[in-house]
Parts: C-alpha cells; structure tokens; sequence
C-alpha cells in the first residue's frame, strides 16, 4: 500500500486511537490536519478530548509573532522534559 492510500485511510477516529496509544507518527499526522485546517482536526481532537486523562495530560499552547522565541522555548521545554524522564 502507498503512503498516500494510508493517508486516505486513516479515520479520525483510528488516528485518535493510535496517538492514545502512544504512536508518535500519528501524532505528526494529526498536527498536520491541523495546521492545515483539514476538516476531520476537529473530529480528532474531539476525540482527544473524550479520552484524555485529566490527571496525567498537561497542555500548553505557545503563541507570538515570527521571530519571537516560540521554537526555542518550546525545544527547551521538551529537552528538559526529558532529561526528567518524562514524554513531551
């Protein structure tokens, strides 16, 4: 199967599955739709949120104009997320 018949195939719903699973590739997938804006985003992250362990899940959002520092805080962030041990 080609890369872009799996693509097709990928349901919002067997995304959101597959990233509470851990699959990072569907992750990817998923913030492409996105920032795309594809039409099935919303689904997924309805579905997300259904899901989410409240407890355990932190969320942040990082906004700002180009040139701001947006990357480098948010690599920093991730790196020092993992130097604990943790997933980011």
């Amino acid at each position: 199967m080609s890369m872009s018949n799996n693509k097709e195939q990928q349901t919002p719903e067997s995304l959101a599955e597959r990233i509470i699973g851990g699959d990072r590739r569907a992750l990817a997938r998923a913030i492409t739709l996105l920032e795309n804006g594809a039409p099935q985003a919303n689904r997924i992250v309805s579905l997300l949120h259904q899901n989410a362990d409240l407890n355990k899940a932190r969320f942040i959002g990082i906004t700002g104009p180009p040139g701001a520092g947006k990357s480098t805080l948010s690599n920093a962030l991730v790196t020092c997320l993992r130097k604990r041990g943790e997933k980011a």
